[in-house]
C-alpha cells in the first residue's frame, strides 16, 4: 500500500508552520534553548527544544490545553494544504500518536476533541508508543487508507515539555547540559516538544511530490528504557518497513535516524542499520533531526519525517549539528554541519524507538515512487487460536484454567494493568497450545487496546515526588507513565518480537486493537501471530459498566482450536467513524463475504438493521476491555456450536466504530 503525501504542517523548536521549519534548517539556528516556560532551579540541565512562542512563564498553565494548541495548529496547515474541505468529514480519518499526551486526561478524549475541532469525522485512533508514537500513527494511517475505511487520513503527533518530563529524563540520567550531539560527544539528548501531521491518500485529489510507501514495527522484549544493545529489535522493524515497501535495502538514499545521542541507542541504531543495510551502510548519509529540534517524544518521529520532506524539497537533506568527532560505532557520514546538505536522495528510511521496546520505521519516496506501482498483497486468512481473560467477567466465559505459561508469569515488580494483561495473553497462548520458541518468537506480536496508564503505577510515582520531592522522582515509576508501558512489559515477558502497538478509541479500543492486529497479519509477511486485546484498571471513578481486568485473544494465520472438524476464522473487519457504527457493520459484512441473513447472533452494540438476529450485550459495556469480551463471548458461542456466523459490534463511542464477523469454516483442527 502506498499513499500520497498531499498535505503537512509542523510546530517546532523553530516556531510555526512548515516555512519557519525549513527557514531555521536552511539558517543553521539552534532551536534548543534555554526553558523558560517553567523553573529548572533543581535540575543541572536547562535547556530543550521549547515552541518559543510558548516559553514564556506565563504559559506555564496546568488548566490550558498546549498539547491540543500545538496539535491543532499543524493539523490546520496540513488540512489547509491538503485542500480537505470538499471531502466529507465521515471520510476524514485521524491517527494521533502522544506519549502522554495532557496526562491527567484519558487520550482518546484528546484525538476526539482535535477531530472535533478539524471536522475529522472517520474514525480517529490515538497510538501511544512512547517516542515512536507518531511513527506509527502514519504507519496505521496507510492501513486505513487500505481497508478503505477513510479516503484521506490526517496521521502526526504531539507532545509536550512539562516539569514532569524533564524531571522523569533526567533522572534516567540521559539528559545532556549542552545541545545533543547525536553519534558524538557528549553522549546525551535534548528533550523537546512540539506537533507534526501528514495528509495520506490513497487516490491523491491533486499534484502530490511524496509517496508513504511503507512502515515496519517491532519489540524489543528487552528493557523498559534502554534499547537491546545488538539492535536487533530495530533492524527487524527497518526490514518489515522495506518489505512493506516492496524495496530492497540498496534503494535507501538517506536515513534519518533516531539519533537520540544517548550512550546506549546511538550505537544500537547504527548496528541495525549495518545490519540492514549491509555493504551499503557506510556510504548512506545518516543524520538526527534531534541536534536542532530536540527529542519532541511522540511527535519526534513525524517532525523528522516532515523536516526530511522539507528538506528534501530544497535539494537537501538534514544535518547532524553540534557534531565534534564521532564516538564508537556511529555512522561514517553524519551529515555533520550545521546547514542542510546539498542532495538529490529520493527514497529515505526514518526510524524511532521508544520506552517498551517499541520500534517503527517508515519509508517515504519522491515523484518516481508514487507513480511506480506498489507491490501486489496477497491477503492471507486469519484465524482465532485462543482466548484468555483476567477479571470478574472471566466466569462469563466459560473458560478453564491453562496450566501452561501463564502460571510462569512472575508478578514481582509488576503493576495491576501489566499483571492482568501478560496473563490474560499467557492464557490466549495456552488456549491455543501453543510455545513460542525461537524464530517463532519474532514472528509473534503484540497489539493492545488501553485508555488510561495503570492508577497504581501512577499513585506511586506521586508518592515518590510528594517525599523526596520532583528531583528525586521514582525512574521506573515515570516510565510507566506512557500507554504502552504494560504492552512492553508484556512483550518481555512472553517473548513477543514481532510488531507491538498500543492503541486507545474509548469503549471500542481493544476492538479497535484487534481490528488493527487482524490487517497486519493478513497484508505483513513478517509476522504469523498476534496476541490482541484491551485492559482496564478503572480505580478512579468506578463505573459499574467498566471491565478491570484484560481479554485477549490469539489471532493467527494457522487455523487454530474451533470445533471439531471446523476453525474459527475472522472473515470481515471493518473501522469507521463515531456515529457510523451500521455502516461499520455493513462493510465488515461485505468484506466477509456474509449476507446478514446469514448470521445467527450479534454480540455487542444493538443495530436496527439487524434487528432479526439474536443479540448479547456484556453487562461490562465501558473500558477497554468490553468488547474484547463481547469478542470473546462470540467465540465461545461458535465454538460451543450455538453459532455458526457472528457479528461482533462495538459499542460506538467519540472516537471509532468497530465491527468483527467470524464464521465457522470445514477444515482440521490443532486440537
Amino acid at each position: 500500500m502506498r499513499a500520497a503525501v498531499t498535505g503537512m504542517g509542523a510546530v517546532t523548536a523553530y516556531g510555526r508552520g512548515l516555512a519557519r521549519l525549513w527557514d531555521g534548517m536552511a539558517a543553521g539556528e539552534q532551536g534548543i534553548r534555554t526553558i523558560e516556560r517553567f523553573s529548572t532551579a533543581e535540575f543541572d540541565v536547562r535547556i530543550a527544544g521549547v515552541v518559543p512562542d510558548r516559553n514564556a512563564p506565563a504559559w506555564d498553565d496546568p488548566g490550558a490545553s498546549l498539547c491540543i494548541e500545538l496539535a491543532l495548529g499543524a493539523a490546520r496547515e496540513a488540512y489547509a494544504n491538503a485542500r480537505l474541505a470538499d471531502l466529507p468529514p465521515a471520510r476524514i480519518a485521524l491517527v494521533v500518536g502522544t506519549s502522554l499526551g495532557d496526562y491527567e486526561r484519558p487520550m482518546h478524549e484528546v484525538t476526539e476533541q482535535i477531530g472535533d475541532a478539524l471536522g475529522a469525522h472517520g474514525p480517529r485512533i490515538t497510538v501511544s508508543t512512547a517516542c515512536t508514537s507518531s511513527t506509527n500513527a502514519l504507519g496505521f494511517a496507510l492501513d486505513l487508507l487500505e481497508q478503505g475505511a477513510a479516503d484521506a487520513v490526517i496521521a502526526g503527533g504531539a507532545d509536550v515539555l512539562t516539569p514532569l518530563v524533564l524531571a522523569g529524563f533526567h533522572r534516567l540520567g540521559v539528559l545532556s547540559r549542552t545541545p545533543c550531539a547525536p553519534f558524538s560527544s557528549p553522549a546525551g539528548t535534548s528533550l523537546g516538544e512540539g506537533a507534526g501531521f501528514v495528509v495520506v491518500e490513497r487516490r491523491p485529489r491533486g499534484p502530490a511530490r511524496y509517496a508513504v510507501l511503507g512502515y515496519g514495527l517491532s519489540a524489543d522484549a528487552y528493557h523498559e528504557t534502554g534499547p537491546d544493545p545488538s539492535g536487533v529489535g530495530v533492524a527487524r522493524a527497518m526490514r518489515g518497513a522495506l518489505a512493506h515497501a516492496g524495496l530492497a535495502a540498496d534503494a535507501i538514499d538517506y536515513v534519518n535516524a533516531h539519533g537520540t545521542g544517548t550512550v546506549a541507542g546511538d550505537p544500537a541504531e547504527w548496528r541495525a542499520l549495518r545490519s540492514v543495510l549491509g555493504a551499503r551502510a557506510d556510504k548512506v548519509p545518516v543524520s538526527s533531526s534531534k541536534s536542532f529540534l530536540g527529542h519532541a517524544q511522540g511527535a519526534a518521529g513525524v517532525l523528522e519525517l516532515i523536516a526530511t520532506l522539507v528538506a528534501l524539497d530544497h535539494g537537501t537533506i538534514p544535518p547532524t549539528r553540534n557534531f565534534a568527532g564521532a564516538r564508537p560505532n556511529s555512522p561514517p557520514d553524519p551529515v555533520a554541519s550545521e546547514v542542510p546538505r546539498a542532495s538529490t536522495a529520493q527514497t529515505v528510511l526514518c526510524n524511532s524507538s521508544g520506552f517498551g521496546g517499541a520500534n517503527c520505521a517508515i519509508v517515504v519516496g519522491g515523484r518516481a515512487a508514487l507513480e511506480a506501482d506498489a507491490p501486489a498483497v496477497a491477503r492471507r486468512a486469519i484465524y482465532v487460536g485462543g482466548i484468555g481473560a483476567v477479571g470478574p467477567h472471566r466466569a462469563c466465559l466459560a473458560l478453564e484454567p491453562g496450566p501452561g505459561r501463564a502460571a510462569t508469569v512472575d508478578p514481582r515488580g509488576l503493576d495491576a494493568m501489566t499483571r492482568d494483561l501478560t496473563t490474560a495473553a499467557a492464557l490466549a497462548l495456552d488456549d491455543a497450545g501453543l510455545r513460542l520458541r525461537g524464530a517463532m518468537q519474532e514472528r509473534s506480536g503484540l497489539v493492545v487496546g488501553t485508555t488510561r496508564v495503570s492508577k497504581e503505577s501512577s499513585d506511586l510515582l506521586r508518592q515518590s515526588i510528594d517525599e523526596r520531592g520532583l528531583r528525586q522522582l521514582s525512574a521506573p515509576m515515570f516510565s510507566r507513565m506512557v500507554l504502552n508501558a504494560p504492552v512492553g512489559a508484556c512483550a518481555k515477558a512472553l517473548a513477543l518480537k514481532g510488531p507491538l502497538s498500543t492503541v486507545s478509541a474509548g469503549d471500542v479500543s481493544g476492538l479497535t486493537a484487534i481490528a488493527l492486529a487482524a490487517h497486519l497479519l493478513a497484508t505483513r509477511g513478517d509476522v504469523d501471530r498476534i496476541v490482541a486485546g484491551g485492559v482496564e484498571e478503572d480505580r478512579r471513578a468506578p463505573d459499574p459498566r467498566t471491565i478491570e481486568g484484560a481479554v485477549a485473544t490469539l489471532l493467527t494465520t494457522e487455523p487454530g482450536r474451533g470445533v471439531p472438524g471446523a476453525r474459527i476464522r475472522l472473515a470481515g473487519v471493518s473501522l469507521a467513524g463515531p456515529a457510523e457504527l451500521a455502516a461499520a457493520c455493513e462493510a465488515a459484512l461485505a468484506s466477509a463475504g456474509v449476507a446478514a441473513t446469514q448470521l445467527d447472533l450479534v454480540v455487542g452494540a444493538p443495530v436496527a438493521a439487524l434487528a432479526h438476529v439474536t443479540t448479547l450485550r456484556p453487562e461490562h459495556r465501558a473500558g477497554a476491555a468490553a468488547s474484547v469480551l463481547g469478542f470473546a463471548m462470540a467465540v465461545g458461542a461458535l465454538r460451543r456450536g450455538e453459532a455458526r456466523c457472528a457479528l461482533v459490534s462495538g459499542e460506538a463511542s467519540a472516537s471509532a466504530s468497530c465491527a468483527l464477523v467470524l464464521v465457522i469454516e470445514p477444515g482440521d483442527t490443532h486440537e
